[in-house]
């Protein structure tokens, strides 16, 4: 019937490629939205949230503590009293003191009771029992001496392979130094939020302020931004479909322009027994044969494509049937829709007075 299908091929490369692409960023956004669903902390073995608050002393400190851990969308709070450049014979080092619990958070301590003091092996500048320590804090100095027990202990796996994580140092229980003899200095209560929704989000900044005005909270973990990521999803749904139609358009207007030169040859088959609806499907397999082929193989490269994205980002590797059919099925109606509004003018074209030549 018709020898060229130059219209059909670059309909349907273009298609391929439309979906191909469309199919590997929709996989890109599904293993990110993945991740922002499930937000890792940037820092290994850490909370999600990180409340830093001013204290003059330890006691003052424990008193902000109860009162974060009364926010009712607060949970599995670790809090620590920090004193950074504390210098020792070997150098400085950093402190914390806390409880066990919240202690375990930056090192593998095993067994704790209130008077134990840790040492962690990071490679560092570390302290060996009984070294003076002078520990500066809010315009105040105090000296204190590492204890003879002080147990040396490894970092948690996490911080092992994360060598920018900031574990370590000298870590001691309350029980194990002067509550009244160290300076003021500020307290990191590193803790959860459930359910973590912005509103329960700005609930618990606005309480933390409450507890201390000069308070502040931060985020260990990578931002929800799924929002972003839906408004993403909506653009690239709106660019397909308007690359989608101007395919389609392209090809209703060549396929209709080719049938309206080949007309008397349409009409000598129809006036020669060939049935309408044969000349009809012959227009509908030129189209159809390379777009089941052409979707075939730009799915396939388009999820391998995307997986790859998400390998390179270290992303986890999510896909999205859904969308990945939607995408294809949407490509598939434009081609076939193009092709079935070019039949109207076929059957036009078949008449016999076609068969008029000048």
């Amino acid at each position: 019937l018709r020898a060229d299908g130059a219209a059909e091929t670059r309909a349907v490369a273009g298609v391929a490629v439309a979906v191909a692409g469309v199919i590997a960023l929709q996989t890109l956004f599904a293993g990110v939205a993945e991740r922002f669903d499930n937000p890792q902390p940037l820092e290994p073995g850490m909370p999600a949230y990180t409340a830093r608050v001013n204290a003059e002393d330890l006691p003052a400190a424990e008193e902000a503590a109860e009162r974060l851990r009364s926010i009712p969308q607060m949970r599995d709070m670790r809090a620590v009293m920090e004193y950074h450049g504390v210098r020792s014979p070997s150098g400085p080092l950093l402190l914390r003191v806390g409880g066990c619990d919240a202690l375990r958070t930056y090192a593998d301590i095993g067994e704790c009771s209130d008077g134990d003091v840790f040492v962690a092996e990071d490679g560092a500048t570390r302290a060996a029992p009984g070294d003076r320590l002078r520990i500066s804090g809010h315009g105040d100095t105090a000296l204190w001496t590492l204890p003879e027990s002080a147990r040396t202990v490894p970092l948690p796996e996490s911080a092992r392979q994360n060598p920018d994580s900031s574990v370590g140092g000298v870590l001691a229980t309350f029980g194990a130094v002067p509550k009244d003899g160290l300076p003021g200095s500020h307290m990191r209560a590193a803790f959860d939020i459930a359910p973590a929704t912005p509103r329960a989000v700005e609930e618990v900044r606005t309480a933390v302020l409450e507890s201390h005005p000069t308070a502040s909270v931060t985020a260990n973990a990578m931002p929800s931004n799924i929002r972003l990521i839906d408004a993403l999803r909506g653009l690239l749904t709106a660019l397909v479909a308007a690359s989608l139609g101007v395919i389609g358009l392209g090809l209703l207007i060549s396929t209709v322009e080719q049938l309206r030169e080949g007309r008397r040859a349409l009409a000598v088959l129809s006036a020669s027994g060939v049935r309408r609806r044969t000349l009809a499907a012959s227009v509908l397999y030129q189209s159809a044969i390379p777009l089941a082929a052409g979707l075939l193989v730009a799915a396939a490269m388009g999820t391998v494509l995307g997986g790859l994205l998400l390998r390179m980002l270290s992303y986890p590797v999510e896909f999205d049937p859904a969308a990945i059919a939607a995408t294809a099925g949407a490509a598939a109606a434009v081609v076939l829709g193009g092709t079935l509004l070019s039949l109207p003018p076929l059957a036009r074209l078949v008449r016999p007075d076609n068969l008029r030549v000048e």
